[in-house]
């Protein structure tokens, strides 16, 4: 275990989200997005003779020599896979063990140093793989990710289906903890969240929220559901309805009248929906039906470079269910933006105007705005 929670510990040291082992290469952290290798700890490489670290790494009698670095050279050397293996073996029982071995993935939780790891291990019987996630303690809140305060209404009457969506799975996975952060400090509800790729811990604040994660916790993403659906369930997050039999657990807990917010690859609003209502050909009139009563809002984001000073802004392109817009999904409408203008009063607003409102107010140039929109507009005009 102490091999293993020294790379944990580099994790913390270079703020890296991600951490990634495989045979042949060193350790390889995301930092700030980039993945790079893991070439210097934040102190020196241990000395086999005390390190647990080091002593697997360079075992006694072993054909790899230790190399004798001075402390402001401290690489890490590439794992094969004898190496990896003893440092992921303390961590896994004998079942998740086998469980490898036949193609199958593993996952644990792990804590260090107060913070959580969720660890899988994949690969097969030759040769072991590991990803590493370190779950963020603290979400955001919708303040600090200039979510548009018009839309505050949402996180004090969450109700239907709140669809978040983006290019950036990362950026739309933490939109979606943010709104459902501002719920579970502002509401006293009964909460669930089912996570394929989770980012950050949700603890119990007003609301009651149990946090689990799938390979973990349940089976997969439609379990949890069902065990929600059953379990007097008043708000469920999903980061991903990525089937047909995820998508109709989904739908039944929202006609039970328990709130959902999902988050999804799309770079739009209308294309989100439109892929939900296409997911499964056979059930497409029962998911357009649904989806035309309990629509809350669609939410897609994009991240725009700040050309004229470094840094990002986030545009939202905001799609409300309103009445109107219910109506244009049960008759089949497959573009919302003409809904979205026509709504602007109601505070909704397309990605053009949202990326539109950052030039006006000087943050980014004409050319990036125009790149923006014409890219966009392609995109929904090849979904519609």
């Amino acid at each position: 275990m102490m091999e293993f929670t020294s790379l944990l510990q580099l994790m913390i040291d270079r703020s890296a989200t991600d951490m990634h082992l495989a045979a042949g290469l060193p350790p390889v952290l995301r930092v700030d997005g980039a993945l790079l290798p893991a070439e210097e700890a934040a102190s020196p490489l241990p000395d086999p003779e005390t390190s647990p670290l080091a002593a697997v790494l360079f075992p006694r009698g072993s054909d790899t020599a230790y190399p004798r670095v001075r402390a402001h050279s401290t690489r890490l050397p590439n794992f094969d896979q004898g190496q990896i293996q003893a440092l992921l073996e303390p961590l896994l029982s004998s079942q998740q063990q086998k469980s490898i071995a036949a193609n199958y993935a593993a996952r644990i939780l792990v804590e260090h140093d107060k913070s959580f790891f969720l660890v899988t291990v994949f690969g097969g019987s030759r040769q072991w793989t590991a990803a590493v996630r370190r779950l963020i303690s603290k979400a955001p809140t919708l303040t600090d990710l200039q979510f548009p305060a018009t839309t505050s209404w949402m996180v004090q009457k969450p109700q239907g289906l709140m669809l978040v969506t983006g290019s950036q799975a990362r950026d739309t996975k933490t939109t979606a903890a943010a709104l459902l952060n501002g719920i579970n400090m502002s509401r006293t509800l009964r909460a669930l969240t089912i996570e394929s790729d989770p980012g950050y811990l949700q603890t119990s604040k007003m609301s009651m929220v149990t946090q689990m994660f799938v390979g973990l916790d349940i089976a997969s993403a439609a379990d949890g559901l069902r065990l929600a659906r059953d379990c007097d369930m008043e708000l469920v997050y999903i980061d991903d309805l990525a089937d047909g039999d995820t998508l109709r657990c989904a739908l039944d807990l929202m006609n039970a009248g328990c709130a959902v917010i999902a988050a999804g690859p799309a770079k739009d609003t209308s294309t989100a929906i439109n892929r939900l209502i296409d997911r499964s050909a056979d059930a497409a009139a029962s998911v357009r039906s649904c989806l035309s009563e309990h629509l809350c809002a669609a939410i897609a984001q994009h991240r725009i470079p700040n050309t004229k000073g470094g840094g990002s802004h986030i545009a939202y392109e905001i799609l409300l269910g309103t009445p109107s817009v219910k109506k244009l999904i049960a008759a089949g409408e497959r573009d919302f933006r003409p809904a979205m203008r026509a709504g602007q009063d109601a505070h909704m607003i397309t990605m053009a105007d949202a990326v539109r409102q950052y030039y006006e107010r000087g943050f980014i140039t004409k050319e990036t705005m125009m790149e923006c929109i014409a890219e966009f507009q392609a995109d929904v005009a090849d979904d519609c």
